[in-house]
């Protein structure tokens, strides 16, 4: 029997504490591995699922599945290779209008290509905006330190990264296995964070991003 129930927005976001790509376990596993200290113990059980919003436009959704850690009560959630944590835009397009932007003499797409909707582009330049943002060039500088070329603007770390750590799925992962994200280094993504959080201190999401409503499952 499945029974669907509303939740308020800061009590869904308290109980979603860790978020992992699917990519970062081996796609044959049906459960990750527990990201509260007990990888060698089952201790996780299927917790239901909550709905995103897949693209930027249009009311398609998908969902995220959830995880329960029955030592700690917490909860992990999986998300898809092809999204970034609170953004609806599409991997893809990040990686190809990032690419763009960071060099401007790219060739441009075939004759007739259609453009990207008013929407899309909206989504596509706040994420490029935030890159920019002098806090994430420290932030991914820091990260991959040595290992790329030293970078003065956000076109140049860009390139640096994507040089050196290859596609955005690829950057994502790696960034993630460090509590880290190319936009934000979300409180969902740091093991350190979800083993002392307190409900007070509850993540809230960017407010010009596009949430469902805080619907969840769960299985009885």
């Amino acid at each position: 029997m499945i029974s669907t129930f509303q939740l308020d927005d800061e009590t869904l976001m308290f109980q979603l504490r860790m978020q992992l790509r699917r990519s970062s376990f081996p796609a044959e596993d049906s459960f990750p591995p527990c990201a509260f200290g007990h990888k060698e113990v089952p201790c996780l059980h299927r917790h239901g699922w909550y709905q995103r919003y897949a693209d930027c436009e249009g009311d398609r959704t998908v969902k995220v599945f959830r995880f329960l850690c029955k030592f700690t009560g917490r909860t992990i959630s999986v998300l898809a290779d092809h999204l970034l944590p609170y953004r609806s835009v599409h991997v893809s397009l990040v990686e190809e209008d990032f690419d763009r932007r960071a060099d401007p003499s790219r060739a441009p797409g075939p004759p007739g290509e259609p453009k990207h909707s008013e929407l899309v582009h909206g989504c596509l330049e706040r994420a490029w905006r935030r890159f920019s943002d002098q806090s994430r060039l420290l932030s991914l500088s820091g990260f991959f330190g040595q290992r790329i070329a030293l970078a003065s603007t956000a076109g140049e770390l860009w390139q640096a990264i994507r040089q050196t750590a290859g596609k955005l799925p690829d950057i994502l992962l790696q960034l993630g296995s460090q509590g880290k994200s190319l936009l934000g280094d979300h409180r969902c993504l740091s093991v350190d964070f979800n083993r002392t959080c307190a409900p007070e201190n509850a993540l809230t999401l960017p407010s010009h991003e596009r949430r469902m409503p805080p619907q969840t499952s769960f299985l009885s």
